[in-house]
């Protein structure tokens, strides 16, 4: 199997996993953020990420490591909010 059809292979078993488990993705990130906006921005970049890394090797399930991906998104959007929020005290109070 040539390197293409692997990167192939593994970007169609990365989009099969995805699917599997989606709904249970977005109720994680549904709780974890308590926002559905931002989780769905969160999935939305989860999935862009797992396309991204098809060909990478890695350890562990498909579906662990998508979770992964997901609380690592999460993560990012959480700290984005806090900053953004601060920013707007200071503009809000002139400091």
């Amino acid at each position: 199997m040539s390197s293409g059809e692997s990167t192939s292979a593994e970007a169609e078993a990365v989009n099969t996993a995805y699917l599997e488990c989606a709904e249970d993705l977005r109720a994680f990130l549904n709780g974890v953020l308590r926002n559905p906006d931002l989780a769905s921005e969160a999935l939305q970049a989860t999935w862009l990420q797992a396309v991204q890394a098809a060909g990478q090797s890695r350890s562990g399930s498909r579906r662990g490591w998508l979770f992964r991906i997901a609380w690592n998104e999460s993560l990012r959007i959480r700290r984005r909010k806090r900053i953004d929020s601060r920013a707007m005290q200071k503009l809000a109070h002139g400091s």
